[in-house]
Formats: structure tokens, sequence, C-alpha cells
């Protein structure tokens, strides 16, 4: 820091105060700023402490404000220069106790939406000779979440895939990639349905399993409701204002006619690359929390190396490490100045905001 020029500096501390000057106590900033000794790498020391006191002051106001907010209401625009803060869709507002009852009542939601043709008579529970070594599951999810159903249908098992495969569940769509009622496996057919989370902080995406199997000389349909309750994510892992630089590195995995490993580090610094720092400020703050507890999925074999992304950011309150591994259920891990912080984060769309970040610089 005590290589910038005077303009670099004067930008930071300009574009720290005025983020937050709404909510700073100015008397306070004043005699932060003037009770510096007189050489001026110590009065630009005092600024530089001023304008963080500004920051942290605003930063804390702002997180209170925001407390009560809708998990769902997205950040205001980014200050230039200075990250958002502890003000995200991520902030906590909430419980994981709470969380759980949140995704527990939409997956008791979701698994009335299926839409069955008239005459459908709901079962009590699974119906004897269902196949107990057949079956599917949709991931990331909390199996203790997941809700199952039973429908007896009075019609040929092609008159039930047909009405089921025109016909979506309310508010949900087919997932990507899925045809509607694909026959799996001799005499099982199977169609998926999604729909975006309404508290996606507290809960995931949900996802509904529909199959229709035909046993008994009847037609037989079983739906399944797939989601997981987030954890509670901490202010501590919250970027706060005044970062001074971010370096992205990454290392590629191993692929058809690759060998992977280790791509060039980019190195980001203020205030030359201050939009590209804010769009990853933005990015990592609205990250949520992963699921809790975490899924359990079965990962294929992956041969080293794996795809590896790291972000650090350095701030005014020192380090903070985002590093992810985007394979299987990937989960971003975040540090602050060497320890780990808790819990970890969904990744999102993390790994497209790194690679285009870094293909610009």
């Amino acid at each position: 820091m005590n290589d910038w020029t005077d303009e670099q500096l004067g930008a930071l501390i300009t574009d720290a105060l005025r983020a937050h000057e709404h909510l700073a106590d100015a008397d306070t900033a004043r005699r932060l700023a003037t009770a510096a000794a007189p050489s001026r790498r110590r009065r630009a020391t005092a600024v530089i402490g001023a304008a963080a006191a500004v920051v942290l002051i605003g930063s804390g106001t702002a997180y209170a404000l925001g407390h009560g907010r809708d998990a769902t209401t997205p950040p205001g625009p980014a200050s230039p220069g200075v990250s958002n803060g502890p003000v995200s869709p991520a902030a906590p507002t909430t419980t994981v106790a709470a969380n759980r009852r949140l995704a527990a009542a939409e997956s008791a939601r979701i698994i009335g939406l299926v839409p069955l043709p008239a005459g459908a008579t709901r079962l009590a529970g699974e119906p004897a000779g269902w196949p107990s070594d057949w079956g599917e599951s949709l991931g990331p999810s909390d199996g203790s979440l997941t809700r199952t159903s039973w429908w007896s249908v009075p019609l040929p098992v092609q008159d039930v895939t047909s009405h089921l495969a025109t016909h979506a569940p309310a508010g949900m769509r087919h997932a990507p990639g899925d045809d509607p009622m694909t026959e799996v496996s001799p005499g099982f057919w199977t169609a998926t349905y999604e729909e975006a989370s309404r508290a996606p902080a507290s809960y995931t995406d949900p996802q509904l399993l529909v199959q229709v199997h035909e046993m008994g000389g009847r037609t037989l349909v079983r739906a399944d409701s797939f989601l997981g309750a987030r954890a509670v994510r901490t202010p501590e892992e919250e970027i706060p204002g005044l970062v001074t630089g971010v370096t992205i590195e990454r290392v590629a995995a191993q692929g058809p006619g690759r060998t992977g490993g280790p791509l060039p580090t980019v190195q980001l610094t203020y205030p030359v690359d201050r939009d590209a720092i804010d769009r990853l400020v933005r990015a990592v703050n609205g990250l949520y929390a992963s699921i809790d507890p975490p899924a359990v999925l079965s990962c294929p074999a992956m041969l080293p190396p794996l795809q590896k992304d790291t972000l650090t950011f350095h701030t005014g309150r020192g380090t903070f490490v985002f590093r992810l591994t985007p394979w299987c259920n990937g989960q971003v891990e975040v540090s602050h100045d060497g320890h780990a912080l808790a819990p970890t984060l969904d990744p999102g769309d993390l790994v497209n905001v790194i690679d285009r970040e870094a293909a610009d610089h």
C-alpha cells in the first residue's frame, strides 16, 4: 500500500467514504484523520484508518438494517471500489432449524402438485410388490426431507404417461435435458420437474421425480420430492469494504486431449481493475450456504489433477480466500487470514464468473 500514488490513495478513500457517508459519524472520522503526526506517511496511514473506521461502522449499520430483508431480495449495485459488505442475498436472516421447517413445508407442497388424470386414487403407502431394488434419487438433497406418495390410476399405462408428458405440475417445469416420461427400464417411465426455490437462502431448488409402473393389472404412480435445507451463512464470510486486490489461481482438470494443471495466475489491482474486483466481490458475497446436512452423492472416479479455483481477496481486514473444487457436489471453502470459516458455500455460478474475469485479464 505504501507504493500507491496519491491519486490512487485518494480514489480509494473517496470511494469508501462516499459509499457509507450516510451511515458514518463524520466527527469521529475527522478526529481519526487529524490525530496523526506531521509526517506524510503517518498522515496517509491515518486517513486510510479513518476511511476504514467509517466503512466498518457503515457496514455494521447496513447489516443491522438489512437483517430482516427477504432472502430473495437482491443487493443494490456495488459502489465503485467498495464491496457490498455484509448486505447480500446470503445475509443470515434465520436459523438452520427455521430453514429445515421451510424446506419440509415446501417438500410437502410440491408432492401434491403431480398432475394426475381424473380418477386417480392416492394410496396410504407403498403398494405391495413395488420393486424395492429399483428407484432413482436426485441431488444435492437431504433424504430426511424427501416426501413420497403413491397413486393408483384406472387407465392404461400409455394413457397415464401421455397425460403426464403434457401436463407439468403447477409452477414447475421439466428439468433441462429430461424428456417427459422416458422409459428408463422395461416397465418404468420417469419424468423430472423442478422450480426455482422460493427462499433460496433457506433451501435449494425443489425437484419432483415422477415414476409410472404397471403392476398387477393396474397403473401405479410414485412421486418423490428432493431438496436440501441450507446452513446459515455468517457475516464473517462476507468480503468487507476496501478490497485492494484479488489474486485468481486456477488449475485445469485433465480431460480428452489435455493433461490439465495450473493456469497462469491473474492479479487484479485497485483502482485499475475496480470493475472486475467489484464483480468478484458481488459473486462471492452473493453465494448461499451449503445444504445442511451435506448431500451424500455417488461421485464418478476422476483422474488428477482436478479442476480447482482459488480467489484471494486482499482487504483492509486481512486476507480472505475462497477455494472451490467444482467436482460432484463442489463446495466453496472460505478462510480468513489462514483460519477456516464455516459453513462452506454453494458454488452457484462462481466457476463461470471466475473464468470470465480471468479471460478478460
